[in-house]
């Protein structure tokens, strides 16, 4: 392997490790969207879940009171 062969083999390595770290910072960005996006489920899931608890409580106690 002649020098001008070896330059262009590192440049090449260099250019996949460059990609790489590209392609590393989509996912990366990716996956916080992902998170984000889980996390904001998962609280919209909790208060849902709080709703309904109260929701059945006032039925509850509604029909408590209409048997008095």
């Amino acid at each position: 392997m002649n020098y001008g062969e070896a330059i262009t083999k590192i440049e090449e390595k260099c250019n996949a490790i460059l990609n790489y770290e590209k392609v590393m910072k989509e996912l990366t960005k990716y996956t916080t969207n992902y998170n984000q996006e889980f996390a904001s489920i998962t609280t919209q899931l909790a208060e849902s879940l709080d709703y309904q608890k109260i929701v059945n409580q006032v039925k509850d106690e509604t029909i408590a009171n209409i048997k008095k």
